[in-house]
């Protein structure tokens, strides 16, 4: 090291000590709050969220599921729906509908019905179709939207939709 400064001009060594004049500063405050905390009270430095655990509009929510689309002969009330998840153009709705555990509804903007795939004692698939017209138009605003044809479609970047149509996601459940 000491054979690299003496081949050093003297401006050139002016500039590198100009650049480190007033040292450096250390910011400890967040590291400060860390030791100063009660075992089991820490509190996290950065408060962000990844994309992937922001909350839906419909977690926490209650919903009612029917066997008919008039929605007039109830198999489930009041259950909570958990989760809320985009899958390709399938959304999945987890709700607890007290059998075992939480259930993955599945949904789509071309349809209105709530299915649930169960598999019996002889290994086969049963589907079971429920309806909700209040949680199937509220879905319908946040994920779907109209093709110029008139069919509900996904809601995407680029989507071939009526004029009167919007891309806005930030409606909210009522």
């Amino acid at each position: 090291m000491k054979h690299i400064l003496n081949e050093m001009s003297e401006e050139e060594k002016n500039l590198i000590r100009q650049q480190h004049t007033g040292g450096i500063k250390v910011n400890t405050e967040r590291f400060n709050k860390l030791l100063e905390s009660k075992s089991g009270d820490v509190k996290p430095l950065i408060n962000e969220e990844p994309n992937w655990l922001t909350r839906s509009v419909f977690e926490g929510k209650t919903v009612n599921f029917y066997s008919d689309p008039e929605n007039k002969k109830i198999i489930y009330s009041q259950k909570k729906i958990q989760n809320v998840k985009k899958n390709g153009n399938t959304i999945l709705i987890g709700v607890n509908l007290g059998t075992t555990g939480i259930s993955n509804l599945t949904w789509s903007c071309a349809s209105n019905e709530f299915k649930k795939s169960t598999i019996d004692t002889q290994n086969n698939r049963v589907t079971t179709v429920m309806y909700n017209t209040n949680l199937n138009n509220e879905l319908q605003k946040q994920y779907c939207t109209k093709s110029t044809g008139g069919v509900n479609v996904p809601k995407a970047t680029f989507a071939s939709t009526t004029p009167s149509d919007t891309q806005d996601s930030n409606t909210n459940f009522a």
